[in-house]
C-alpha cells in the first residue's frame, strides 16, 4: 500500500507518474505550469525530485494530466504525503547549501536503499573512506574553499558513511574497483595502507562485497567515470549518480540506468572474484607498510 512506502519510493513514484502523464499528454513543462499559474521552475523542480509536490497541489495537478480515476489518484496523493513524511539529518541548512541537488538525493535515495552498487576508477568510494582519506580528497578537490568549507563537507561525507553503515536493515553494497585504485597513494603509502585495512574489515564482516578490475582485463574503464546505482524494495536501479572533478549528476531515466547496470554487472563478472581481490589488497597493504618502514 502507498501508505507503506518509503519516503524515497513514494518520490520516485510521484515524480515518474507525472512525468508519463505530461508526456503521453504531449504537454511542456511550460505548458503545465502556465496552466496551474505556478513558475516554470516548481514543474522542473517537483519532476527533477529538488522539492515534492503537496497533496494539494497533485490534487488539482492530476486531472489536468488526464489522470482522473479515483483510486489513482488516491494512490498518488498518499504517495505525495509519505515522501514528505521524514525529517532527516541531510535537510540541515549547514549541509543543505554546501553540496549540490545530485547528492542530496543520492543520500535520500542510500537512506532506503536495498542495494548499492558503486564503481570508481581513481579513488575508494566516499561511503567507505576513512577520515584521514577523505580529508585528503576533500583538498584535492578544490583549493576554492575555505577551512571551515572543507571541515563541513567532510563533516557531511562522513555523518553520510556513519548513517549508512549503522542502518539496521544493512543493504548488499557491491563495490567494483579498478586495480589502479590500489597503487594510487592518497595521503601517502600510510595513510593508504590503512584504508585499505579498513577495506579488508568491511569485507570481513560481509559489509561490503568488492572485486577488483585488473590491468589485464579489457574493460572500457578508461572511459567511464565513477557511478552508483540505487535499487529501492520492489523498483530495481531507479537511480544513477555520477561524479567528476568538474560536478556531478544523477538520472532516473530507466534507459541510462539500465545501461550503467549492464556495464557494472559485465566489469563485475570480468573482475577476480571477492577471495582473490582481499588477497591482492592484502599483499599491497604489506607493500606500503613495508614503504613506510623504509621512510622511518
Amino acid at each position: 500500500m502507498a501508505s507503506d512506502e518509503s519516503p524515497a519510493g513514494a518520490r520516485h513514484r510521484v515524480r515518474s507518474a507525472l512525468r508519463v502523464a505530461r508526456d503521453d499528454r504531449g504537454l511542456t513543462q511550460s505548458q503545465v505550469a502556465e496552466a496551474m499559474e505556478w513558475s516554470l521552475s516548481k514543474i522542473m523542480r517537483i519532476e527533477s525530485g529538488e522539492v515534492t509536490v503537496s497533496p494539494t497541489d497533485l490534487r488539482r495537478l492530476l486531472p489536468y494530466l488526464g489522470i482522473a480515476e479515483h483510486d489513482r489518484i488516491e494512490q498518488l496523493v498518499s504517495s505525495a504525503k509519505a515522501s514528505r513524511s521524514r525529517k532527516a539529518w541531510w535537510a540541515d541548512p549547514k549541509y543543505r547549501n554546501d553540496w549540490s541537488h545530485h547528492l542530496r538525493m543520492l543520500v535520500q535515495y542510500e537512506a532506503e536503499a536495498v542495494a548499492l552498487r558503486h564503481f570508481s576508477v581513481m579513488l575508494i568510494p566516499g561511503l567507505l573512506q576513512i577520515p584521514e582519506y577523505a580529508a585528503t580528497v576533500m583538498r584535492g578537490l578544490s583549493d576554492a574553499f575555505s577551512l571551515a568549507e572543507h571541515q563541513t563537507r567532510l563533516d557531511f561525507r562522513l555523518r553520510r558513511q556513519q548513517e549508512m553503515l549503522s542502518r539496521e536493515d544493512f543493504p548488499s553494497i557491491l563495490v567494483l574497483l579498478d586495480e589502479s585504485v590500489l597503487y594510487r597513494e592518497v595521503g601517502g603509502p600510510d595513510v593508504m595502507a590503512r584504508q585499505l585495512e579498513e577495506l579488508l574489515r568491511y569485507m570481513k564482516r560481509g559489509a561490503v562485497m568488492v572485486r577488483i578490475l585488473p590491468f589485464a582485463k579489457a574493460a572500457p574503464v578508461a572511459l567511464l567515470g565513477p557511478f552508483i546505482i540505487v535499487d529501492l524494495q520492489d523498483l530495481k536501479s531507479v537511480f544513477l549518480y555520477r561524479e567528476s572533478h568538474t560536478g556531478d549528476g544523477s538520472t532516473e531515466d530507466p534507459s541510462v540506468v539500465s545501461q550503467h547496470r549492464h556495464m557494472f554487472d559485465r566489469m563485475w563478472d570480468l573482475a577476480i572474484d571477492e577471495e582473490a581481490s582481499a588477497a591482492l589488497i592484502s599483499r599491497r597493504v604489506k607493500e606500503m607498510f613495508a614503504t613506510v618502514r623504509c621512510r622511518e
